[in-house]
């Protein structure tokens, strides 16, 4: 009895180790991909702010991430990662409260974003919630829930 309860617990341990073995060799070989033009596909490229520049960056509010409109409204002009990939809009309207001179409601050709849930953060202004809406050509409305960031660059 006492043979077969050593040959037992020495069965589990090694089946235990080799579990453990199988796991950490499965973790070392996971890794980031690296960012690609698939990868980036739907994306605004990265913008850069000058000096004293203010600007509006939105972002899809899912696991994604995706940096989809640059807005500056002292430019009346913004960049919106459209399906056929980095469009310029001119601003037609802007409502709501600035910050960092970006209104958090702006409309565009076909397409319009509503940022709510302001909170002030050290050099900006963090929208939690919001949406991306587009009117596509066939009729269709596509509602994109979104998040914001406004902020200025400061003066050097």
């Amino acid at each position: 009895m006492i043979t077969a309860f050593n040959k037992t617990r020495s069965f589990i341990t090694c089946a235990a180790a080799s579990l453990a073995a199988l796991c950490l060799s499965a973790c070392a070989s996971l890794s980031v991909p690296p960012e690609t033009s698939a990868n980036l596909e739907n994306r605004v490229s990265p913008q850069n702010l000058e000096a004293g520049e203010c600007a509006l960056f939105v972002w899809t509010a899912d696991n994604e991430r995706r940096f989809v409109l640059f807005a500056q409204s002292q430019n009346s002009s913004a960049i919106w990662a459209s399906k056929s990939g980095e469009t310029s809009l001119v601003t037609q309207s802007q409502s709501g409260e600035a910050a960092q001179l970006q209104f958090p409601q702006q409309t565009y050709d076909g397409l319009s974003l509503d940022l709510r849930n302001p909170q002030a953060i050290e050099n900006g202004t963090r929208y939690k919630s919001g949406t991306l809406t587009e009117n596509t050509s066939s009729d269709w409305t596509r509602v994109i829930p979104v998040v914001g960031l406004s902020v200025c660059k400061e003066q050097g």
